[in-house]
């Protein structure tokens, strides 16, 4: 089985430079590049983001989108002007509050999704990614849950894994893949009927993210739920596999473990092994490596490994 390489790509929307650098990844090996596609992009840049997708497809490389941060149900750093302007789609608390996040079952904002899944897949894009799909957390990184009337039926287990059923049907409808990324403690909680379903909704790829210096655990740790969860999930379903390597917030001389980590990873067999993200996201300093440009040579470094 070949192995192929992605990385993510945001914080650009100058269209030569994103040309330069979708040739440039596309000599370095990698096979396909993430753009994410925020609220902001939807309401200021829909027309561009065709033109960024075409780009990357004209460099040789396969394109997915990620809706970030959208609603505040998704991973990325961004923030939500529905959660802002659209009070009746909130999360609710136990205790009656709303919580700035929006409910993923609210029918309000399924409309809100729905429109932005036909932007995205009115471009040439392969596949949607959908990241890290999450109920509000807490102070203490506990995912609260909603209360409000159209989750009350179907919850608690099941209120997320009934949006994603619907979006992955949305998506296929459309002639599109969906690529679904899991954080580690949310992956215990879909269980083999809950993937099974989402297969069958239009699920084509199960992933999740090696984040060891994020989560402050050891790098085994970090590889042993991906080998014991994730690939074996993906393979009793018929679906692919992907993770990403975390290339972000990594500190100064410890950027080998990334390169040790791709290795690893690859001895697991997935059909896709990525960073998060270009350039050691020295785009943004809040996510940037200590050494971003070392942190990313180490990327590279373990793909060459790879194909020798």
């Amino acid at each position: 089985m070949t192995i192929r390489f992605a990385t993510s790509y945001f914080g650009n929307r100058i269209l030569r430079h994103v040309i330069n650098d979708m040739n440039g990844l596309r000599q370095n090996g990698f096979d396909i590049v993430l753009h994410t596609l925020s609220e902001l992009d939807l309401r200021f840049y829909r027309r561009t983001m065709l033109d960024i997708v075409a780009a990357s497809k004209d460099a040789g490389l396969s394109a997915w989108l990620d809706p970030w941060a959208l609603g505040g149900i998704f991973g990325g750093e961004c923030f939500s002007e529905a959660a802002l302007r659209e009070p009746d789609w909130l999360q609710i608390a136990s205790d009656g509050s709303r919580l700035p996040a929006c409910c993923p079952n609210n029918p309000g904002f399924r409309g809100f999704v729905d429109d932005w899944i036909s932007a995205a897949c009115a471009t040439d894009v392969d596949a949607i990614f959908w990241d890290e799909p999450h109920f509000f957390s807490d102070e203490v990184g506990r995912q609260l849950g909603c209360y409000c009337v159209y989750c009350e039926p179907i919850r608690p287990q099941h209120s997320l894994l009934d949006f994603l059923k619907w979006a992955c049907r949305r998506v296929q409808q459309r002639g599109k893949q969906n690529v679904l990324c899991l954080p580690p403690q949310s992956l215990r909680s879909y269980d083999g009927n809950a993937i099974r379903s989402l297969a069958e909704s239009g699920l084509r790829n199960l992933g999740t993210g090696l984040f060891w210096f994020l989560r402050r655990e050891a790098l085994e740790d970090s590889i042993s739920v991906f080998g014991n969860l994730v690939v074996p999930t993906a393979r009793q379903f018929g679906i692919d596999s992907h993770v990403w390597i975390q290339g972000f917030q990594v500190p100064s001389e410890r950027e080998s473990e990334i390169t040790e980590t791709v290795v690893a990873a690859a001895r697991l067999m997935p059909e896709v092994i990525a960073i998060w993200g270009f350039e050691g996201c020295a785009a943004m300093s809040s996510l940037a490596c200590e050494r971003p440009d070392v942190a990313w040579r180490c990327f590279l470094r373990g793909m060459e490994i790879l194909h020798t």
